[in-house]
């Protein structure tokens, strides 16, 4: 700094220039430097300022990608939920094996596994599976435009059609139960509906 200062006063040394010149140029040279040491330390605060910044943003970006990685693990939790809960819905159990084959031998399954695509099911309106030596039709629930049922001469012990609603026709006679019932229920609704 004193070079500077030496530089800028040599000519006016030099040429002789009066005391009050001389005065006026030393204050205004000594105001300049003041005010560059001024202005290079609020640039030297502003960049402490930027690195202090820089480090809180850092902060936060750590926490923001712990917490994404928590979100996604979160939403790869619900993908992985939804898709069992889609698979569960989109088939339908056929525990008794003689009533998937005969699933199977009506083209609409492919392999015994216990279950069936509902999709292959849910429009069925005719089902004939006689002498199929069944004991268990669970899963018929699934065939919910069922309009026709025989399943005459197998050996179930029961039969639940109370989610058939479209079905008009039922025969479950020589099975190890009464089905009676049931079929006089269904053949009453009809008439029933056909009177009305």
């Amino acid at each position: 700094m004193k070079k500077i200062l030496f530089l800028l006063l040599f000519p006016v040394l030099c040429f002789g220039q009066n005391k009050k010149e001389l005065i006026a140029t030393v204050n205004r040279l000594k105001n300049d430097s003041v005010s560059l040491e001024s202005k290079i330390e609020n640039k030297v605060n502003e960049i402490k300022i930027n690195e202090n910044t820089i480090a809180l943003l850092k902060q936060k970006n750590k926490r923001l990608v712990s917490d994404l990685n928590v979100a996604n693990t979160l939403l790869n939790d619900t993908v992985s939920h939804f898709e069992n809960t889609i698979r569960l819905l989109k088939n339908t159990a056929i525990p008794d094996r003689n009533f998937e084959q005969a699933l199977i031998d009506l083209g609409y399954d492919d392999v015994i596994d216990g279950q069936v695509l509902t999709a292959n099911i849910n429009t069925i309106d005719s089902l004939f599976i006689v002498e199929k030596n069944i004991s268990d039709l669970t899963g018929i629930e699934a065939f919910t435009a069922l309009t026709y049922l025989d399943c005459l001469d197998n050996q179930l012990t029961n039969l639940d059609v109370s989610k058939n609603t479209a079905l008009t026709y039922l025969d479950c006679l020589d099975n190890q139960f009464d089905c009676s019932p049931q079929m006089n229920k269904i053949n009453e609704e009809v008439e029933n509906y056909l009177n009305h």
